[in-house]
């Protein structure tokens, strides 16, 4: 059985304080996971994490390209406040 794309590749990783977002270039995967939390026995847990492969968006490329473009721009203002 073959390894997990996370298994097989490390990710370009961006951590804050929101989550944590995490590109594979090779699986074509982006990921997403809440903050990280501390459970009961003080164990670092991550937080819920979604993984969604970027190609089946290739038919719809441009509108999220726009979508990424908007995020990109907030974040550059968001960045100078």
């Amino acid at each position: 059985m073959p390894k997990p794309f996370y298994e097989q590749e490390t990710p370009v990783v961006v951590i804050s304080e929101g989550g944590i977002f995490e590109y594979y270039p090779e699986a074509k995967r982006l990921s997403l996971s809440r903050p990280s939390w501390i459970d009961a026995q003080g164990q670092k847990c991550r937080g819920k994490t979604v993984s969604i492969p970027i190609q089946p968006f290739k038919e719809q490329a441009e509108p999220l390209i726009e979508l990424l473009n908007m995020v990109i721009a907030d974040l550059q203002l968001t960045g100078k406040e």
